[in-house]
C-alpha cells in the first residue's frame, strides 16, 4: 500500500469519525464517552476500536492503514452501530477495566452492558467484522465465535 493511499485512508477515517452519527466517532474524550453512554442507554450496539495510540494521518505503517480501512468499511456498512475509535488513554477514562493491548490494538463489540466480546489485535480481515456483526445481531446474548472472540466483563466508570 502506498503512502498516499495510507494517508487517504486516514483522512477517510477522520471524515467518517467526524461525520458519522451512527458510525465512527471522533472528538474529545468526553464526547466519545458520552456517545458510548448514550448509545448503550438507547440499546444501540457499540464497537470500541482501541489502540495504544491512535495512528497519525502521516503514519507510514501498513497495519495502521489496513486497520483504518477495515474499520471505515465496517462503520459504513453498519450505520446502526456506534463505532468509536479511541486510544488506550481515552479508554481508561471510560472503562472500569481496560483490556491489555497485547498487539497494540483490540476491538470490543458490545451488545449491551451485560454482553460484550473482545477481539485481541488489529482487525485486518472482513471475516472478523462479519462474525462480530453476527454476534451483535444474534437474538440472544452470549452467542459468539469462541475461536475468534473472548467474552469480556464490560463495565463503564
Amino acid at each position: 500500500m502506498t503512502t498516499a493511499l495510507r494517508r487517504l485512508l486516514f483522512v477517510l477515517l477522520a471524515f467518517v469519525a467526524i461525520a458519522g452519527s451512527g458510525g465512527a466517532s471522533a472528538g474529545g474524550d468526553e464526547d466519545k464517552a458520552q456517545a458510548v453512554r448514550d448509545a448503550l442507554a438507547a440499546g444501540q450496539p457499540v464497537v470500541l476500536a482501541l489502540a495504544k495510540k491512535l495512528p497519525a494521518a502521516d503514519s507510514g505503517d501498513e497495519t495502521d492503514a489496513d486497520w483504518a480501512h477495515h474499520l471505515n468499511d465496517f462503520a459504513g456498512a453498519h450505520g446502526r452501530y456506534k463505532v468509536v475509535a479511541m486510544s488506550a488513554a481515552e479508554a481508561r477514562k471510560l472503562l472500569a477495566k481496560v483490556p491489555p493491548l497485547e498487539d497494540f490494538y483490540a476491538t470490543i463489540f458490545v451488545r449491551s452492558t451485560k454482553s460484550a466480546v473482545i477481539y485481541d489485535g488489529p482487525v485486518l480481515e472482513k471475516s472478523v467484522y462479519d462474525a462480530a456483526a453476527a454476534y451483535l445481531e444474534a437474538p440472544q446474548d452470549g452467542q459468539f465465535d469462541a475461536d475468534m472472540f473472548a467474552p469480556l466483563d464490560f463495565r463503564l466508570k
